[in-house]
C-alpha cells in the first residue's frame, strides 16, 4: 500500500506481510461462521422446545381421556379442530368411545328386558300355584257350608291380588307388601285350619320403601309349607324388617319341624325362585336356616 504526501510530494509506501492479511480474514470469517452456527443452534432448540410443548399438550389431552374411559366415564369427547395426525387420533378415538357407549346401552336395555321378562315369568310361576289352592279352599268351605270362612276368604283373596298386581308395576311399597302377605296369612290360616299365627314388625323407616312385588311371599310359603305343615302343634311365624346401618334385613322365623338340606334342595317353587329373584332384580342375600 502507498500514499503521496501533499506537502512534499513525497510517496510513502507501506509493506504488510501476506500472511498477516490472510490470518485476519480467516479469523473474520471463522467469527462470521461461529456467529451463523450459534443462531442456527438458538433457532433449532427454540423450535425443537416449541414443537415438543405442542406434541406433549396434544399427546397429554388424549391420555387423559384415555384415563377417564378407563374409569368408566363414557362420556368423554376430545373437542378439536387439529388436521394433522393428532386430529385423525382424536376422531378415531371420539368415534370408538361412541360405539363402546352406544354397545353398553344396548347391553344395558337387553338385560333390563331380559330381566323384565324373567320377573314376570317367575310371578306366572308363583300366581297359579296359589290360584289352585285357593281354589280348593273356596270348594272345601262350600261342601261344608261355612259360609262365614269363605267370605273372609273371599274378602282375603281380593285384598291379595289387589295388593299383588299393584297396576301391573313390578315394585310395590314394604306397607303394601305387609298388606299382601297378611291377606295371604289369611288364606293359609282357613286352608291349615287356624293351626299357626303370624306376626308382622317392619321398622317404621322402611315403611315407605320400595322393595320387588313377591319377594318375601316365597320365604313365608316356605316357613308354612315345610315348618308348620308337618308340625301337629300350633305354630308360630314372625316376619320382620329392620334397617341395619345401610342395608335392610327381612327375616322370617318360625318355631315349625325345620328343613332338612335334602329338602332344602326339592323345594324349586319357593327357594329357587326366590334366589332367581335375587339374581334378576337386586343384590340380596338369603340364607335359610333349619
Amino acid at each position: 500500500m502507498y500514499d503521496t504526501s501533499k506537502y512534499s510530494g513525497w510517496k510513502y509506501v507501506t509493506i504488510v506481510p501476506a500472511s498477516s492479511s490472510m490470518q485476519q480474514m480467516t479469523e473474520l470469517r471463522n467469527s462470521i461462521f461461529l456467529l451463523f452456527l450459534i443462531m442456527n443452534v438458538a433457532t433449532a432448540v427454540t423450535l425443537i422446545f416449541l414443537l415438543s410443548k405442542t406434541v406433549y399438550r396434544k399427546l397429554n389431552k388424549l391420555i387423559v381421556s384415555m384415563k377417564k374411559v378407563e374409569e368408566g366415564n363414557f362420556d368423554v369427547y376430545i373437542r378439536h379442530k387439529d388436521t394433522d395426525e393428532f386430529g385423525f387420533m382424536y376422531s378415531r378415538f371420539n368415534d370408538m368411545v361412541e360405539k363402546i357407549r352406544y354397545l353398553f346401552k344396548e347391553l344395558y336395555t337387553q338385560k333390563l328386558l331380559q330381566k323384565d321378562a324373567e320377573l314376570k315369568l317367575l310371578q306366572s310361576k308363583i300366581n297359579p300355584h296359589f290360584i289352585y289352592n285357593i281354589f280348593d279352599n273356596m270348594n272345601w268351605l262350600i261342601q261344608l257350608e261355612r259360609y262365614e270362612e269363605l267370605e273372609v276368604l273371599v274378602d282375603s283373596v281380593s285384598t291379595y291380588f289387589k295388593r299383588s298386581l299393584n297396576a301391573g308395576k313390578d315394585f310395590i311399597t314394604v306397607a303394601d307388601t305387609m298388606k299382601q302377605l297378611e291377606s295371604y296369612v289369611k288364606i293359609q290360616k282357613i286352608r291349615f285350619k287356624d293351626r299357626f299365627e303370624c306376626a308382622f314388625d317392619f321398622d317404621d323407616e322402611i315403611i315407605d320403601m320400595m322393595i320387588p312385588n313377591f319377594i318375601l311371599q316365597p320365604l313365608l310359603e316356605n316357613a308354612i309349607c315345610h315348618g308348620i305343615e308337618p308340625k301337629t302343634e300350633k305354630s308360630f311365624i314372625q316376619v320382620k324388617g329392620v334397617k341395619d346401618d345401610d342395608k335392610v334385613v327381612f327375616t322370617v322365623e318360625d318355631d315349625g319341624v325345620g328343613i332338612s338340606s335334602e329338602a332344602l334342595k326339592k323345594s324349586p317353587t319357593f327357594l329357587q325362585a326366590t334366589r332367581r329373584m335375587k339374581r334378576i332384580i337386586l343384590p340380596l342375600q338369603i340364607s335359610i336356616k333349619g
